[in-house]
């Protein structure tokens, strides 16, 4: 491989490992410094069993 690959390449390379740096502290800080949304009985307070909305013209099929 040609010494000259990498200094051709810098620029998306610099690129690259900047997205890469984001994504890593965006993993690292999203959990530690986020809101706990989760709610302890699943993702609605009401029962899982019925239907997701209340609207009389649609036929709630399972």
């Amino acid at each position: 491989m040609d010494g000259g690959f990498f200094w051709d390449h810098a620029e998306a390379m610099t690129a690259a490992l900047i997205v890469l740096a984001l994504f890593l502290l965006l993993a690292v800080a999203g959990p530690r410094f986020g809101t706990d949304s989760r709610r302890p009985r699943g993702w609605a307070e009401r029962d899982p069993d019925t239907a997701l909305w209340s609207d009389p013209g649609v036929a709630h099929l399972r």
